[in-house]
């Protein structure tokens, strides 16, 4: 017996949304993963998926490792992707990056249906997800690491989907420890003062930030970072 509780039926390009116009027009100075700048970044591209809510493009989201190393198809984003929503109606897609620097478009078959919220956080803004199903071989995944270091990053790294785009990447130098839109520094997030190559918009919540050793150490949350 089959239940089924919602369907989507794409009868044009799933990255068109009514109300917000077409997907995939992400800032000029957005700088696609396979430019020289993503060059050290290959392997963790692979992690990096982009979330569709309702056939249309929502936010970006991680693979994440566990300590025991067994491909759990753990998946980080921010809570505010989850918040009002249900994560069972989210399709992630993978490998959707454009195969040149200068592309426009990529793949979009590669993708997991459904997600269960683990755990998540209002306050530092997290999410942790697991995919209904493992992720296929054939989707050349990848279990990205993270770091509990309370040390800041001597540089950054962000990989994501902007406005619902193929895969870019973001760099940066230093972080500092902050708050989110508070002058209390309560610790809960690593500010980024500013984008010096590429940038973030929506689309790119909930994408992880890497440190200088290509560890996890947070998920976007926001801002008001622009070309």
């Amino acid at each position: 017996d089959i239940s089924l509780s919602t369907v989507v039926h794409g009868y044009r390009n799933f990255l068109f949304d009514i109300d917000k116009g077409n997907y995939g027009n992400s800032g000029s100075c957005n700088i696609n993963i396979n430019c020289p700048e993503g060059t050290n970044w290959q392997t963790e591209k692979r992690a990096v998926a982009l979330i569709l809510k309702g056939g249309s493009a929502h936010c970006t989201g991680t693979l994440i490792n566990n300590t025991s190393n067994d491909g759990t198809p753990y998946f980080l984003t921010a809570y505010h992707c989850i918040d009002g929503y249900s994560p069972s109606n989210f399709v992630f897609v993978f490998r959707h990056e454009a195969a040149t620097c200068s592309g426009s478009t990529g793949p979009t078959q590669y993708t997991i249906n459904y997600a269960s919220v683990i755990a998540s956080g209002s306050n530092s803004d997290f999410a942790l997800l697991r995919l209904n199903d493992t992720v296929p071989l054939n989707y050349n995944p990848y279990f990205a690491g993270w770091s509990r270091e309370s040390s800041s990053a001597t540089s950054a790294t962000g990989i994501h989907h902007p406005s619902g785009d193929v895969k870019k990447i973001s760099l940066t130098g230093r972080l500092s420890s902050s708050s989110y839109n508070s002058s209390n520094n309560d610790g809960t997030h690593w500010k980024v003062s500013s984008w010096t190559d590429g940038t973030t918009e929506g689309g790119s919540s909930g994408s992880a930030i890497f440190n200088h050793n290509h560890l996890i150490v947070g998920q976007l949350h926001g801002g008001t970072a622009g070309c």
